[in-house]
């Protein structure tokens, strides 16, 4: 890794721990934390695995043996020593109980909190839908709603 980047990873992690210390009683999540800076994506999603694997108590060496890969490879990923392949990207999600999802409409993307992510999960079964079909059915209808009352107002 350059110390180019070193510097900034750490630039980066520091503004988060900043951040995190800032809005410590605020409802604010890492979500929250992404939308306020401008990174790129690459950088997000090592963050965001990095987060995960801590947050799941797992060590660089848990994380390795669950992958079948070296602790060293996890610590070059963590610290941005080289861009990682697509398929490596997929085991790593998938070793924290994830999956890669890429798109052009990143706008148009949104991560469902971790606290919220267990009533989802039981209301999309409950439905027999994805939790993906069943956030995007959910999302249709508030907005087919919000659109109809819109309509159904008369301006004097």
């Amino acid at each position: 890794m350059t110390a180019k980047k070193l510097k900034e990873l750490k630039s980066m992690a520091e503004k988060y721990h900043s951040w995190e210390k800032q809005n410590k009683n605020k409802a604010k999540t890492f979500d929250d934390f992404i939308k306020d800076e401008e990174r790129n994506p690459l950088e997000d999603f090592i963050v965001e695995v990095s987060n995960e694997r801590i947050a799941q108590g797992m060590s660089q060496a848990d994380l390795a043996k669950k992958m079948k890969t070296t602790q060293s490879v996890i610590s070059r990923f963590e610290n941005m020593g080289r861009k990682p392949r697509f398929e490596f990207m997929q085991k790593l999600a998938e070793a924290l109980g994830g999956k890669i999802g890429i798109t052009i409409h990143d706008d148009y993307t949104i991560i469902v909190p971790k606290e919220y992510r267990e009533i989802v999960e039981k209301l999309s079964k409950k439905s027999g839908k994805s939790p993906k079909e069943f956030l995007q059915g959910l999302l249709i209808d508030a907005l087919e709603k919000t659109n109809t009352r819109k309509k159904g107002k008369v301006r004097a």
